[in-house]
């Protein structure tokens, strides 16, 4: 697909694609950038003609440079790059680097689902998914019904547990986790819907204990340290350092996501950390797909233009960044 992209008539120039960032794009324009971005990335790395440029313009950009200033200070004339590149493109052959079977993540372990498993896996698709307040109830009595046939299955009740939170049935919920960890007392999931049931209660310290238990399990799981984090956020209290240091291990588990990547950035900002909130903002601002997100293109423009770091904060919090995973 991004060979047959490379060869269309129209197509973006090298300008377009380094001030592609921050704009809303076509399909076709998102396709052009995928490709032609590949292209340029592959010459730069691998085509021998323009070592190093490539570290060096990502440092530039690190820095708050513009795309396209960072580009003609390492690049050049683009005009010239642009002309490599198409050669580079119709060559026909490509430079390529074999990368050893030892990089590669150890093989995952798949097993049959027990038949308990098997029954509740469609809803718990479905609400793996998501769900919103019209749909979630609706999953309710399916789950219940699993689960009443099933109540020894660690599985099927954290999954109950799930549902049930969901649709906002509490107790309902709690029942059903602490059901799952009499069956399997490493339950994860189950722990975590422990400790967001007393959250929604405003049972703060309740519900830390569960977060930190579930971290205490899996310290590579990204979520039980969000939770963690919220929680403060949640009760109008200062996260304390370590809720902090551990959103910033959540980001480095979970880099792709944009909330978590907001969350962050605010309490960099707040720290006049506004270089690294630079950093870890740019990849929400200049997302690819859909609608860059405004709010952090704005607060991307104040950091580059030296504004007050509480001036930023402000925009930060008009953006209502302070209030991401509130209920």
């Amino acid at each position: 697909m991004r060979g047959q992209a490379l060869h269309r008539q129209v197509q973006m120039n090298i300008e377009e694609l380094l001030s592609s960032d921050g704009k809303k794009l076509s399909d076709a324009e998102i396709e052009d950038k995928y490709a032609r971005g590949w292209l340029l990335t592959h010459y730069l790395l691998l085509g021998g003609k323009r070592p190093k440029q490539y570290d060096a313009y990502l440092k530039l950009m690190a820095k708050g440079v513009p795309s396209l200033d960072a580009a003609r200070q390492v690049f050049g004339d683009l005009r010239t790059l642009g002309g490599e590149q198409e050669r580079y493109n119709r060559g026909g052959r490509f430079q390529a680097y074999a990368i050893p079977a030892d990089f590669a993540p150890p093989a995952p372990k798949i097993r049959a689902l027990s038949a308990c498993e098997a029954r509740i896996m469609p809803t718990r698709m479905r609400s793996a998914v998501g769900v919103n307040e019209k749909t979630a109830p609706q999953l309710v009595g399916p789950a219940r019904a699993v689960a009443a046939e099933c109540p020894n299955d660690a599985f099927v009740q954290r999954s109950l547990a799930e549902v049930e939170f969901d649709a906002k049935n509490n107790n309902e919920s709690m029942a059903a986790a602490d059901r799952a960890l009499a069956v399997n007392p490493n339950e994860l999931m189950a722990m975590i819907y422990k400790g967001r049931v007393f959250a929604r209660q405003g049972r703060w310290d309740d519900a830390r204990k569960w977060f930190i238990k579930a971290n205490h399990l899996n310290p590579n799981y990204a979520l039980p340290l969000v939770l963690y984090y919220d929680s403060f956020m949640r009760a109008g209290v200062k996260p304390p350092e370590p809720a902090i240091n551990g959103l910033m291990r959540a980001m480095v588990l979970s880099p792709r996501s944009s909330e978590l990547r907001l969350r962050v950035a605010y309490e960099l900002i707040k720290e006049d950390d506004l270089a690294m909130a630079r950093k870890i903002l740019a990849p929400v601002a200049f997302a690819v797909h859909g609608a860059p997100d405004k709010n952090a293109v704005e607060v991307l423009k104040k950091i580059d233009a030296k504004a007050h770091a509480s001036d930023i904060l402000s925009q930060a919090t008009a953006a209502k960044w302070n209030e991401i995973g509130k209920e």
